[in-house]
């Protein structure tokens, strides 16, 4: 009884009133993935996985190359939009317009599947247990998901430019 009445928790309330986060939580998720994302990028650095960029294959330090300027650069956009910067928007919506155009282009144009496809079985044909499903249904659906979630974070991002410096 004693903890509810007015006076114990006047003393108890603090004089500073906490300011509500200005970032709306769809940046602060699409930041987290952003960042999440690029750090997951140093696993294709280190398992030396080939990288697929508009129907081309690339291996070695050029693949290394592109996870890592792919990795810095969700890196930057994440922290930036965790810090509300323009700048960092302006570049979130064209890596989310890139990614967008290069996962349409590579599910709807045949070559361009089929080539991924080859690729993602050359990858795993050295395993001991090879995938036991068809590979692309698979291709089908993560693309369609990755569409999904570039078309929602442009969206997202525009929608919330009045929060942003």
């Amino acid at each position: 009884i004693q903890f509810n009445t007015q006076s114990t928790k006047a003393a108890f309330a603090s004089p500073i009133s906490e300011a509500a986060s200005l970032r709306p939580l769809s940046i602060t998720i699409i930041a987290w993935a952003s960042i999440f994302g690029g750090a997951s990028c140093v696993i294709g650095i280190l398992t030396r996985m080939p990288a697929f960029l508009f129907g081309g294959v690339f291996n070695g330090w050029t693949a290394g190359v592109i996870y890592a300027v792919f990795g810095a650069l969700s890196l930057f956009i994440g922290k930036g939009l965790l810090d509300l910067r323009e700048e960092a928007r302006v570049l979130a919506i064209g890596w989310f317009g890139f990614s967008f155009v290069h996962t349409s282009l590579v599910t709807l144009v045949p070559p361009l599947r089929q080539r991924l496809i080859e690729s993602q079985r050359a990858f795993t044909h050295n395993q001991q247990n090879p995938i036991a499903f068809d590979q692309g249904i698979v291709v089908y659906g993560v693309f369609a998901v990755a569409a999904i979630v570039a078309a929602a974070g442009i969206w997202f991002l525009i929608r919330n430019r009045a929060a942003f410096k």
